[in-house]
């Protein structure tokens, strides 16, 4: 378990975000089966079938500047759009890339005297979120702020635990306060941050169909899967 700072030393939920987690934490134990999200509701998978079947029906080589180029994701972004909602082409260019660079770190693509091969069987939802989570530099998967990466990075057990400590819709801007206030850390421009926070770790836990979006009229909220509470809670 992390250690909370002294400002989050209080009796009451508002001013401990964990503790309802600390509350329930035996009972939902007790009651909650481990389980991982369905292909269909997981857009990680969806993508990395898509890179997989473009790398083995065409003989890639190794790009001169990236691993693979940019026509490729192209390609992919035009087959995925249809796939998934709420997608426009920039962000889905990014996460092609961002699961690229999860696939390579599982070991799901590779490269063998300058040609790019693919590994159909290494595309498991552990495989892919153990390489997320454990192995990829959030720094490279988010290189936008990479000083913001990188604290989450080796901040990401708070992050964790705060998600799970939330009964249930919770607003991106109250996470980024409350880890802000957990782990200590003051920005001074905690709007960039907060921003952030969505674009980066919710977005790509959302891709992996733990967390989703709720609509909401003033601010950016989201809340657990069915599954998302299972499967992370396994992590803690």
């Amino acid at each position: 378990m992390i250690q909370k700072t002294k400002a989050l030393s209080g009796n009451t939920s508002r001013e401990n975000p964990l503790l309802f987690k600390k509350t329930y934490v035996r009972e939902f134990a007790r009651t909650s089966i481990f389980s991982v999200p369905s292909n269909n509701d997981c857009d990680i998978i969806t993508a990395s079938d898509i890179i997989i079947e473009e790398i083995l029906r065409k003989n890639m080589m190794v790009g001169e500047d990236c691993f693979l180029p940019p026509r490729f994701y192209t390609n992919c972004a035009s087959r995925l759009f249809y796939t998934m909602e709420n997608a426009d082409s920039g962000s889905l260019l990014i996460f092609l890339k961002q699961t690229s660079m999860i696939l390579r770190e599982c070991g799901a693509i590779y490269s063998k005297d300058e040609k790019i091969f693919a590994d159909r069987k290494k595309v498991t939802f552990g495989n892919l979120f153990s390489a997320f989570w454990n192995y990829n530099p959030w720094n490279a998967l988010f290189p936008s702020v990479p000083e913001f990466a990188d604290s989450m990075q080796k901040n990401k057990t708070a992050l964790l635990e705060l998600i799970l400590s939330y009964d249930e819709v919770f607003s991106v801007d109250r996470l980024s306060r409350d880890y802000c206030m957990l782990t200590g850390l003051k920005y001074q421009n905690f709007l960039l941050f907060s921003s952030f926070v969505d674009f980066s770790v919710i977005s790509l836990l959302i891709r992996f169909g733990l967390l989703e979006y709720i609509s909401t009229e003033n601010e950016v909220s989201v809340r657990l899967t069915k599954h998302g509470r299972a499967f992370l809670f396994s992590l803690s």
